[in-house]
């Protein structure tokens, strides 16, 4: 067996770009951007040494685990989180008070002239909310018409309470314009719907857009594991898995790296992997798996590392699991 060569670093890690204030503009949402560094160094038969020629720790302790487990349920809704717009299907809209987008106004299957952004996804309680329409007319898009706004607290798909409604008059829109700006109630676990809907001058509705909003208690419950606890050295592949039980959703990529422990500490092992640099999404309750090439490893004991994002939280968190190879 070829040993896995060990570095005295890390490679450089992920860096994310993560916009927790997410709005629905046209078709197109706001996305996570992920990039990830391969982790493999120019010569991965070469044993690197840090300063001084001496060998260093990678990441130190790390935890398999954070959080004590989910306690309560999540009030979510998963078609409407995962969904939105016209995206969502017949049956959704079939669920729901509002009349579905007819295409009159709001850019849809080709018609429509307006562009627009509504607040979406996972928010903090008491943070800002917005409903904005785009024009695309030099001289603006002519709208003359109230639209009724409205943040209504939902049971499922049922509506719970009307939290904010109001009617504005748009004369017209100039380029991209704010047309109204709300905020959130002071509460946890909880789930609205943001509407606007252009009304008739005899108050019919003429078109309509939706988003979910979702504010989640500010925790995280995330477990990482192999699919076996020992392999052995005929063994090529290992499952690495990565489990969201909520009640927030996650984001991650397909990065890992993997470390032995040689003389009592975690070292990096130099993999000849590439990594698609793409955000993967973990919603509550949902696993992600990294198929790990264990091939040429020798026995030891070994951990792989993955690290991911929260929504609404401190940023990247990273875990490890442990495994043996004999």
């Amino acid at each position: 067996m070829v040993e896995p060569k060990l570095l005295d670093e890390q490679k450089e890690g992920e860096s994310v770009v993560f916009s927790t204030k997410r709005r629905v503009f046209g078709i197109v949402i706001s996305v996570v951007v992920l990039t990830f560094s391969t982790g493999c160094g120019d010569n991965p038969d070469q044993l690197l040494n840090g300063s001084g020629g001496t060998q260093q720790e990678a990441y130190g302790d790390l935890p398999s685990r954070i959080g004590d487990g989910l306690d309560h349920e999540p009030v979510v809704q998963e078609e409407l989180m995962s969904g939105f717009l016209e995206f969502y299907t017949e049956d959704v809209w079939q669920e729901l008070e509002y009349e579905q987008p007819t295409g009159e106004w709001f850019f849809a299957d080709a018609g429509g002239v307006l562009g627009y952004g509504l607040t979406l996804g996972e928010q903090e309680a008491n943070s800002s909310f917005e409903v904005v329409f785009i024009g695309h007319k030099q001289n603006g898009e002519p709208i003359e018409r109230d639209v009724r706004i409205q943040l209504t607290e939902r049971d499922g798909y049922n509506r719970h309470e009307v939290v904010e409604e109001e009617t504005v008059y748009v004369e017209k829109v100039d380029n991209n314009e704010t047309i109204y700006t709300g905020e959130l109630p002071d509460k946890e676990n909880v789930a609205y719907l943001l509407s606007a809907e252009i009304l008739s001058d005899e108050g019919d509705v003429e078109d309509t857009r939706i988003s979910y909003i979702y504010v989640p208690i500010l925790e995280l419950n995330v477990s990482l594991a192999m699919d076996q606890r020992g392999y052995s050295t005929s063994d090529n592949r290992a499952i690495l898995q990565l489990h969201n039980e909520g009640p927030t959703q996650l984001m991650t990529g397909e990065y890992y790296s993997i470390e032995k422990k040689k003389d009592g500490e975690w070292r990096g092992v130099a993999l000849e992997l590439a990594f698609n640099d793409i955000g993967i999404e973990l919603s509550i309750g949902s696993e992600h798996r990294d198929h790990v090439d264990i091939s040429g490893f020798d026995s030891g004991e070994y951990r792989a590392i993955k690290s991911f994002y929260s929504s609404v939280g401190d940023g990247e968190q990273t875990l490890a699991a442990e495994f043996t190879i004999e």
